[in-house]
């Protein structure tokens, strides 16, 4: 009888030194809580000089942390409320299921083009054959061609500067200046590039021009509806001092000798 007596008693010591599931949980909150509250006070400095990007961040951890106590929260109410107040928890739950719901179907309408097994793919660039096949076929060209810097038209972030090297792989003199001078600790690197690469595309010195390729080790002058609508190219000078190594279209691809 004191045996057993004497397992009972270490049983239920046993149990209270065992975290409970709330416990867990109320830590979950505790966390989710701290990275909301931290950026307040501390952030890392950019170019912006604003908490932007510290609060965008930790801001998805905080909503991975607080959902999955959410969803604690939400389980242990449908056990223990009764009554009218289970009703209106329950068709509460139910409607911000219903509205959570509505993105994951329009947002796999969407990517999956309306359901249609013939646009899937798990290929990032094959937009780029659907939308400018000219440029797809130069891509493609460059991936099997001898390495060398690349020189494209410069532009803003989030469009379709920096396509050709972005997808080939290939280096490019610049790409997003914005995040270039954001990750570099500002423009002072970057230096002339973005204006260097226009006056190789507009100017007719080709001396001057020359020169340029030669700093930034241009192989690849890329001429294309991107470039011509960008900057006045003066595409006699490419023509006539460099090989056409790739024409499709609208767009075609010299060599820097």
């Amino acid at each position: 009888m004191l045996f057993n007596d004497k397992k009972s008693e270490e049983a239920n010591q046993a149990e209270k030194r065992t975290p409970s599931s709330a416990s867990f949980i109320l830590l979950l909150i505790l966390l989710g809580s701290l990275l909301v509250l931290a950026p307040e006070y501390f952030y890392l400095r950019d170019q912006f000089g604003t908490r932007m990007n510290t609060i965008f961040k930790f801001y998805y951890q905080a909503w991975l942390l607080w959902s999955l106590a959410a969803a604690y929260g939400s389980a242990s109410l449908l056990q223990k409320l009764r009554g009218g107040w289970d009703w209106v928890h329950r068709i509460g739950l139910a409607l911000l299921l219903i509205a959570g719901l509505v993105y994951p179907v329009f947002g796999i309408m969407s990517k999956t083009s309306g359901l249609s097994p013939a646009d899937w793919t798990l290929d990032g660039a094959a937009h780029i054959l659907r939308s400018n096949p000219d440029e797809a076929v130069a891509i493609a060209w460059l991936q099997s061609a001898p390495d060398g810097v690349i020189l494209e038209a410069v532009g803003g972030s989030y469009t379709g500067y920096a396509r050709i090297s972005t997808n080939s792989g290939l280096p490019t003199v610049l790409g997003w200046p914005g995040h270039e001078s954001q990750w570099r600790g500002g423009y002072a690197e970057m230096g002339s590039r973005q204006k260097d690469i226009e006056r190789i595309y507009t100017i007719s010195d080709w001396d001057t021009t020359k020169i340029l390729m030669d700093q930034y080790k241009v192989r690849y002058v890329v001429v294309g509806s991107l470039e011509r609508s960008t900057y006045l190219v003066d595409e006699e000078k490419f023509q006539r001092f460099l090989e056409t190594v790739f024409s499709e279209g609208a767009i075609t691809i010299y060599l820097v000798p």
